[in-house]
């Protein structure tokens, strides 16, 4: 996998079905510019949702949506010399 996205806050139990629709909405249209880009894994916690992405591009789109839908903190942690990077979004 290349990404991995943590997404934390308490309105995600309050908000899980548009939370997860954003996802799939997202990885939607990151699929039309490139068909390689996929969720690998979403796995819902909670108050936490944790997505496997199989590109860096797709990982990065979808702590953005959420920073723009949900505002909140948003993280990006590349690993140098790796195709890979680490987003955390909490509120």
């Amino acid at each position: 996998y290349n990404g991995e996205v943590l997404l934390t806050s308490p309105i995600l139990a309050a908000h899980k079905v548009e939370a997860l629709r954003l996802i799939r909405n997202e990885e939607d249209r990151a699929r039309q510019v490139d068909p390689l880009s996929r969720l690998a894994d979403v796995e819902d916690r909670g108050n936490q949702i944790a997505v496997l992405t199989t590109t860096v591009a797709m990982a990065e789109r979808l702590g953005k949506a959420f920073h723009r839908a949900f505002k909140g903190t948003l993280s990006l942690q590349f690993l140098p010399g790796e195709q890979f990077v680490r987003v955390r979004w909490t509120r």
